[in-house]
C-alpha cells in the first residue's frame, strides 16, 4: 500500500489490484464508470494492460471496485478474479468472491 497525503493532511492509501477481463469494451466501461461517478472522483490509474489482464492503482477498496465491475453488463470475469497485486491469481471464482475469501468455497 502506498499513503500520500491529501490538501488537508489526511492520509489517502493506495491499492493496487490485478485483474482480466473479457473484451476491451469491460474496461472501457470500468474506466468510464469511475470517471462520471458524481461527487469527488476517486484516484483510479491504469498502470498496466497486458494480454487482457490489468494493473490498477486506486484509493477504492477492493469491495468498491468489485461492486463497479458487477454494475457493468459483462463485467463479471473482472469482478470474479480481481485481487489484491501481490495475491493475484488470474483465477476466477464462481461466487464472485475472490479465491481464498472465506464465503468462497472454490
Amino acid at each position: 500500500m502506498i499513503a500520500t497525503t491529501t490538501d488537508d493532511n489526511a492520509p489517502v492509501h493506495f491499492a493496487r489490484y490485478r485483474f482480466r477481463y473479457e473484451c476491451d469494451v469491460d474496461l472501457a466501461r470500468l474506466i468510464l464508470l469511475v470517471r462520471d461517478q458524481t461527487g469527488p472522483k476517486p484516484c483510479f490509474r491504469v498502470l498496466e494492460v497486458k494480454r487482457a489482464e490489468v494493473l490498477i492503482e486506486t484509493e477504492l477498496t477492493l469491495q468498491a471496485v468489485k461492486a463497479l465491475m458487477n454494475s457493468i453488463d459483462d463485467g463479471h470475469v473482472m469482478a470474479q478474479t480481481i485481487h489484491f497485486a501481490d495475491r493475484y491469481t488470474g483465477k476466477r471464482t464462481s461466487c464472485g468472491h475472490y479465491v481464498g475469501q472465506p464465503e468462497c468455497d472454490d
